[in-house]
């Protein structure tokens, strides 16, 4: 086709820039194919007609011989990207572009009027202008079911969340479910092509087929409505909030019968509307074995669609489904952001997508052509839901950015305000973005909110192009310090199921602080001090091999201005976490740790660092330090002191007692610990005492009562793997093999997570060789000599005893040079392969 030289031809939202061949949506090009460009010029050209077929075939594929359906296949392209009412079919004849010229449509409701309103027409014979064919809908059918039960006992739905959610997929699957329901029809009206709110209420009509004088209201139409049992589909509301809401409002109270279906960003806030909140696609967990995929993959089963319509052999299996799930899970479940990445399978593959998505909107943009502009690209879905916000909500939008997972309202209140926007201004600008689904609340008895990943990479992007990361970050890390400081100082006079649980959620965010504080623009000082504060809930959360990274790390940024306090807290920190794997570091950052609190005269820090300290010198086996130490320690504890504090010296002095062969007298020490824990009432707190007492009985050969203990505490917690490693320790020196072989497979997991596996390596040796793995046996307990050495520590008493009787034992049951061949091979082994072996992993 000839290019025409004729002027831009404007409709409703779109202007079609025949010299250029551009079409432009909003004021932005849209992507459009040659033909598809070609076909719009011929039926905008002839608006005034209907075009037969045969004419646009001559038309727009001029001198060839081509097949009908490709003519279809470009007007349903186009009715895609312009609004299925753009272009009307006429059976038997052709086509005809329906959309109104923009200046007709601003005309219909401002225009005076010329005729009376006519009487209330009979509706289009049609029941409906809903698409006749909708794509699969994936793992929504719960959703789909409880849209449909709203819409039977409310007459206003509005389905709100955020952009490229698939609102619009669910919305229509519902109106074609309801149909039966509404005698009149079921009507949607697509909002997307209009910017003007003046334009909503002709737009309604235009759709429902009823003619309107130009300057009817929309309680005019509703009257028109009034016997009429329908559903109106309002379709992208977000842009026109208001305009959307008045005309529903009107529609509603005029018309009983009508109900509203609705899908936005954010809800009208009409009386009587019901809104509910589609979540993202299911993921399901990546260690999942399934292939076949269920209802709660619905993520998984949209990803393999999309990937097989452009790669007919493609399939989940065993070498790709988990990273399939993790491109899912990093895209948070999001529609479009998994079409967008199924598209770049065919090039890249599936593993060589996730290696990339940390670039992901240079990556998701490959969009249909056929698709509205907003959902050709990642970004340019993020930049609609953006450009929908005020000037303070995308200030507040780009500053909570800095938040790794989800955030408490202290925190973003101290993160997001400043000079001109106090706290509670960006309260306030929180709940818009909450109400226009740019943040989600998660339920909870205390609100946390988080952003999805992909609107945090769009917002840490905003924050680069505003110039404010550097100090946004800063005030980040400040108000996770604090959240932190605060739990550091309740400690002593808190219970672990009050401190513990609200410092959970925070470890992403401390993860982002730390990652600040250590970088080029961050901030020693502060480092030192957020991993010193957090140091109170390393173990609980799992973090003691991560905690000690960030120990080693703040110990080394530590100079001559460093606050003492800190340096010392930080220190005995490190001591605490290390377990014994460093004597000579160890002992010299408590020794440091010592001098510091010594000259600050705080003696609590004082006090506490002395029970470390006696602790390890104990296991060190330099018994007079460790009395010195112990001591001193207790010459300086205050009756006014928190009473938990007593903890420390109490276990110091049993370990001592154990150590020095009097074991029988350490059991005194720890059942008063029990005493004093189960007067506190701090669950977690007993079971620990309760642990310790049962370790030390089992120091003393008593094996059955410890054993009681450990499975009465592993029956409240079937997940502390040091307990369960213990438990299979005093099972397998009783002799109850098979159990102790099941409860020790059961701990591997959890001590690899959590650290101290190698604790363990003497028992499970014994454990081997009276399984009769006697080569096994020789190889783990080579692997704990090794391990010990490395560390400058000894053994405490119950390893001691079960590497005294392996070695006896192999030493009886294998010749001489075979024994110490296998011992120095064994000395080779990581504590993983040693574990593996006598385990029979």
């Amino acid at each position: 086709m000839t290019p025409h030289s004729s002027g831009p031809h404007r409709f409703e939202r779109f202007e079609l820039r025949p010299a250029q061949r551009q079409l432009l949506l909003a004021g932005e090009p849209a992507a459009l194919g040659a033909r598809a460009f070609d076909l719009l010029m011929v039926l905008a050209e002839r608006r005034d007609r209907i075009v037969p077929k045969n004419e646009l075939l001559d038309l727009v594929w001029p001198g060839l011989v081509v097949e009908e359906n490709n003519l279809q296949v470009q007007i349903s392209g186009l009715r895609k990207l312009l609004g299925s009412q753009a272009i009307a079919t006429v059976p038997g004849r052709g086509y005809r572009l329906t959309a109104t010229p923009y200046a007709a449509l601003a005309k219909e409701l401002s225009a005076a009027p010329t005729v009376a309103p006519a009487p209330s027409p009979a509706m289009p014979a049609t029941a409906t202008n809903l698409p006749g064919e909708l794509p699969p809908l994936y793992g929504r059918e719960t959703e789909l079911r409880a849209v449909g039960e709203l819409l039977r006992s409310h007459r206003h739905v509005t389905l709100v969340g955020t952009g490229g959610l698939g609102k619009t997929r669910l919305a229509l699957a519902a109106a074609h479910a309801a149909q039966a329901d509404f005698a009149d029809g079921v009507w949607l009206v697509e909002l997307a092509p209009i910017n003007d709110p003046g334009l909503v209420l002709a737009t309604v009509a235009r759709a429902l087929g009823v003619p309107l004088d130009a300057q009817a209201t929309a309680e005019q139409l509703g009257e028109r409505l009034v016997d009429r049992q329908l559903l109106l589909v309002l379709d992208n509301c977000e842009h026109l909030i208001d305009g959307v809401a008045a005309v529903a409002n009107a529609l509603l109270r005029a018309a009983p019968r009508l109900h509203v279906l609705a899908t936005s960003q954010e809800p009208m806030k009409l009386a009587g509307e019901r809104v509910m909140r589609p979540g993202p696609l299911n993921v399901p967990p990546v260690h999942g074995d399934s292939l076949d995929g269920g209802h709660d993959e619905g993520a998984l089963q949209l990803f393999e669609a999309r990937v097989r319509a452009l790669q007919p052999r493609f399939e989940l299996n065993a070498a790709n489904r988990a990273a399939a799930i993790d491109i899912c899970r990093r895209l948070d479940g999001l529609p479009l952001a998994i079409e967008l990445a199924a598209a770049r399978v065919p090039l890249l593959g599936v593993d060589g997508l996730r290696q990339r998505l940390d670039d992901r909107f240079k990556l998701l943009t490959a969009g249909s052509r056929l698709a509205p502009h907003r959902q050709q690209t990642l970004r340019a879905a993020l930049a609609w839901s953006h450009t929908l916000l005020s000037a303070d909500e995308q200030l507040v939008f780009r500053r909570i950015g800095v938040f790794a997972g989800s955030f408490g309202l202290g925190a973003v209140q101290r993160v997001a305000a400043d000079d001109s926007h106090d706290e509670w201004a960006v309260l306030d600008h929180l709940g818009g973005l909450v109400d226009k689904s740019l943040v989600l609340c998660e339920p909870g008895d205390v609100p946390r909110y988080r952003l999805l990943e992909s609107g945090r990479a769009f917002a840490l992007e905003r924050l680069g192009d505003a110039g404010e990361a550097a100090a946004v970050a800063r005030r980040h890390a400040e108000a996770t310090r604090d959240t932190f400081e605060q739990a550091d100082a309740q400690q002593w006079t808190l219970r672990d199921d009050l401190l513990v649980p609200p410092l959970l959620p925070e470890i992403d965010n401390l993860r982002a602080a730390v990652g600040w504080a250590a970088g080029p623009q961050g901030d020693a000082e502060l480092l030192v001090a957020l991993v010193g504060a957090s140091s109170v809930i390393f173990k609980a959360a799992g973090l003691v091999h991560e905690g000690l990274g960030w120990c080693a790390m703040a110990i080394e940024r530590i100079h001559a201005t460093t606050p003492p306090a800190l340096e010392a807290r930080v220190l005995l920190a490190f001591a605490q976490l290390s377990h014994q794997f460093e004597a000579e570091r160890e002992i010299a950052a408590l020794h440091r740790a010592v001098q510091i609190y010594k000259t600050l005269a705080d003696h609590q820090g004082l006090y506490r660092t002395l029970c470390v300290l006696a602790q390890k010198q104990t296991w060190r086996y330099d018994i007079a330090a460790a009395e010195q130490a112990t001591n001193d320690a207790a010459a300086l504890i205050d009756p006014r002191w928190p009473a938990l504090m007593q903890e420390g010296l109490l276990t110091a002095r049993t370990y001592l007692l154990e150590a020095t062969g009097r074991a029988e007298q350490g059991q005194a020490p720890m059942e008063e610990l029990v005493a004093l824990m189960r007067a506190w009432g701090d669950p977690h707190k007993l079971d620990r005492a309760l642990l310790q007492l049962a370790e030390n009985l089992f120091v003393q050969g008593k094996a059955t009562p410890a054993i009681e203990i450990r499975r009465e505490v592993a029956g409240r917690d079937a997940n502390d793997g040091h307990n369960l490693g213990n438990l299979s320790a005093a099972l397998a020196y009783r002799g109850d093999l098979d159990e102790a072989l099941q409860v020790a497979r059961v701990s591997l997991p959890l001590l690899r997570r959590a650290g101290g596996m190698s604790t363990f390596l003497d028992h499970w040796a014994l454990l081997a060789f009276r399984r009769g793995q006697l080569s096994q046996s020789a190889l783990t307990l080579g692997c704990a000599d090794a391990q010990y050495r490395g560390s400058g520590f000894g053994r405490e008493q119950s390893e001691q005893r079960a590497s005294e009787m392996v070695r006896k034992a192999l030493g009886q049951a294998l010749p001489a040079t075979e024994f110490e061949r296998l011992l120095a091979e064994g000395a080779g082994l990581s504590d993983e392969q040693a574990a593996a072996l006598a385990l029979g992993e």
